[in-house]
């Protein structure tokens, strides 16, 4: 029910924003994907899949499917530093 989905992740996402968090990472792509279906924020957080923070850490940089995110995550990770 998608709004179900929508209050449960505007909770998750709520939570990390007030704890300081710019992007989210999962462990689960399934968990991935439903946190970027359901935001509904005026300013939502990226999400990624913890391999491609794993890419990230070891000097990847851009990941070309970034662009397949619903929420592109290359600015905040551009403004941190993260990518070239």
């Amino acid at each position: 029910r998608k709004d179900i989905g929508e209050r449960l992740v505007g909770r998750i996402v709520g939570m990390a924003k007030r704890a300081g968090a710019e992007v989210l990472v999962t462990c689960c792509p399934l968990c991935q994907y439903n946190l970027e279906v359901y935001q509904v924020q005026k300013e939502p957080v990226p999400c990624l899949y913890f391999t491609e923070a794993i890419g990230l850490a070891m000097g990847l940089g851009a990941l070309r499917w970034f662009k397949r995110h619903l929420i592109d995550p290359e600015g905040v990770l551009r403004e941190k530093g993260l990518l070239g």
